[in-house]
């Protein structure tokens, strides 16, 4: 196993040298020349001769920390462990009571959300409204040759006040966000997160503009908190990460220079392989890291990850 951890400089540059064979005195000088680089991976990768598509990161681990509020005693955490917003929302956790005590209930799998038992519908970015909230839709018309024109999704007021949420239970999938690099004070100050699940400004944010009330969700939930939040800190394999391996983040144009450093050489992304994103990614982050140029690094792990409770370690902290 080999541990990635950007918040601690000395694990990082063990992993880093295991990972690609290098002696640590031979690796240290070129992080701090590379990191002078435009492109420091790049530079990196031409000194060491490294095949970036034949090193498997199968057994590579990203160091997160998540911040978080607990008001059960550690229960449902205990029970399902670390879970995304959308399982949140669905199984007994104290997230879902606390809507129930607000009259507010989301139906992940229908798409529907429910206030004081009126129900409306949350469209997809994309998707045909099932029917009008207006009773009459007025910007339906059709293209020239008789297709439903999408321009009535992106005008129709009330597509676009509840598109908010609906982009994070479906576009973003409620995944869940962790910090893999930055200040350790700006992590515990991230968003709201230290008082309350960033949702509820969401879902607040809904119920006033579609329902016409104003609700506290956020400081509701803060007066529970007895002015205490936690950080949670856990490996995870990068695969089970967005984007780290399964797809670009940057166009062709960025990765062509790279193309050349492969054990097999490729000559368009349609070849490149989980090792090869992975690696630009980790000898980039690495290099930022160890010279102190890396900035805020965020990872969202994929929607069926769950992170045991015997996995994590947790502190208490005070406001």
């Amino acid at each position: 196993m080999f541990s990635f951890n950007f918040f601690d400089n000395d694990i990082l540059l063990d992993s880093f040298c295991k990972l690609y064979n290098l002696d640590k005195n031979i690796a240290e000088p070129i992080i701090f020349e590379a990191a002078t680089n435009f492109d420091c991976a790049l530079f990196f990768i031409k000194k060491t001769g490294l095949q970036i598509d034949s090193i498997s990161v199968n057994d590579v681990f990203l160091h997160c920390k998540h911040i978080t509020t607990i008001n059960d005693d550690f229960q449902s955490l205990k029970r399902y462990g670390l879970i995304s917003a959308n399982e949140a929302l669905t199984v007994d956790t104290p997230l879902k009571h606390f809507l129930d005590s607000h009259n507010i209930r989301i139906d992940i799998a229908n798409k529907t959300f429910t206030y004081k038992e009126i129900t409306i519908y949350l469209h997809q970015y994309k998707e045909d409204c099932i029917s009008c909230h207006y009773g009459e839709c007025k910007h339906h018309r059709l293209d020239w040759d008789g297709k439903l024109d999408i321009d009535h999704k992106n005008c129709c007021v009330f597509r676009q006040k509840t598109l908010p949420l609906s982009l994070k239970l479906y576009s973003d999938k409620g995944e869940i966000e962790v910090h893999l690099a930055g200040n350790i004070k700006k992590v515990h100050d991230y968003s709201c997160v230290k008082y309350y699940p960033e949702i509820l400004i969401t879902i607040g944010n809904l119920i006033s503009e579609i329902f016409n009330e104003r609700k506290t969700l956020g400081q509701d939930w803060h007066n529970r908190q007895q002015g205490k939040y936690y950080c949670l800190s856990f490996d995870v394999n990068i695969s089970d990460f967005e984007y780290k391996t399964s797809r670009p983040i940057f166009d062709e144009h960025y990765y062509a220079p790279y193309f050349e450093f492969c054990k097999n050489p490729i000559s368009s992304l349609s070849f490149a392989n989980k090792n090869f994103y992975a690696n630009i990614y980790l000898i980039t982050k690495s290099i930022g890291a160890i010279s102190d140029t890396l900035s805020d690094e965020y990872g969202q792990l994929l929607p069926h990850i769950k992170i045991p409770y015997e996995k994590m370690t947790i502190q208490e902290f005070n406001y």
